[in-house]
């Protein structure tokens, strides 16, 4: 029960000097309640690097943001957070109030999650290289990388439940070659990936921001609700004579994309066959 469970009515925070850098803080949460945030590595100016937070336990219940590495003013990189059992508001796997968030990562294997951020930047800055791994979790928001520009950030999704929407990235003036990857070279049973109430978006919409160069690559067979701003749609394993690799509900607008097509191992396609890439119960331009 939660009430019998060790309760942290604070926050958590490992290593916090007011200036200068800080390297390999760590900090795991196990079966407790947290009434605050969690945080491996703090520092106001300077950089954050190859902190992590590891969160386990079914009963572990986190009210606040959980952030391995976190900066007023500066970098965080190469921090990253495991989600392996637990209820958790909002992790990111770095986080700056102004500076950049680069080449962090949020592991999500099991439990659940309100929102995630692989890279987060409050006030301006750039988002680059950040990764999420959707493994088993179930999630409402995915954001890859979330500031002013958003470039090269990437969210896998394998196996788990995301309930409303994945953004590859959320600049809110630029996003630049964000990845979303259902499936993966070597996993296309998607049969425990469950996205069919979310929509995916390869960018923030708005006529004031450039979306360039995002992808949504799928490996295998799955649904979702739609998507939305991707310049480029790759699609592997493709099977012929079969239904949709990717079944949508909403409208879907593919003006100006580009569609690649690989087919699966040993497949040939002769006079008469077909190739059904994407269904819609809505309306296809």
């Amino acid at each position: 029960m939660l009430e019998s469970l060790p309760k942290i009515t604070g926050s958590v925070t490992v290593a916090k000097p007011p200036n200068g850098n800080v390297t390999g803080a760590s900090v795991s949460i196990t079966d407790s309640k947290v009434e605050k945030d969690v945080i491996a590595g703090q520092a106001g100016e300077g950089t954050v690097e190859k902190s992590k937070v590891e969160i386990g336990g079914d009963d572990t219940v986190i009210l606040g943001t959980v952030s391995a590495g976190k900066v007023d003013e500066g970098k965080v990189t190469q921090a990253k957070v495991t989600l392996a059992g637990g209820t958790v508001n909002v992790i990111k796997g770095g986080f700056a109030k102004a500076g950049e968030a680069v080449a962090n990562v949020v592991d999500l294997i099991k439990g659940e999650v309100d929102t995630v951020f692989g890279g987060n930047v409050e006030s301006g800055g750039k988002s680059e290289g950040n990764i999420v791994n959707l493994l088993g979790a179930k999630v409402k928001y995915i954001y890859g990388g979330a500031c002013d520009t958003a470039e090269g950030n990437i969210t896998n999704l394998t196996k788990g439940i995301v309930d409303v929407a994945v953004y590859a990235g959320q600049g809110e003036k630029e996003n630049i070659n964000n990845k979303i990857n259902i499936g993966s070279e070597t996993q296309s049973d998607l049969s425990e990936l469950h996205l069919e109430t979310a929509t995916l978006y390869g960018g923030k919409q708005g006529n004031d921001v450039k979306n360039e160069g995002n992808t949504l690559n799928v490996y295998g067979k799955t649904s979702a609700k739609g998507v939305v701003d991707f310049d480029n749609y790759n699609f592997y394993n493709v099977e012929k004579n079969s239904t949709a690799h990717l079944a949508l509900t909403d409208n879907v607008d593919l003006t100006d994309s580009k569609i690649t097509v690989e087919l699966a191992k040993d497949t040939n396609l002769t006079v008469g066959d077909t190739v059904n890439l994407i269904s819609t119960q809505g309306t296809l331009t």
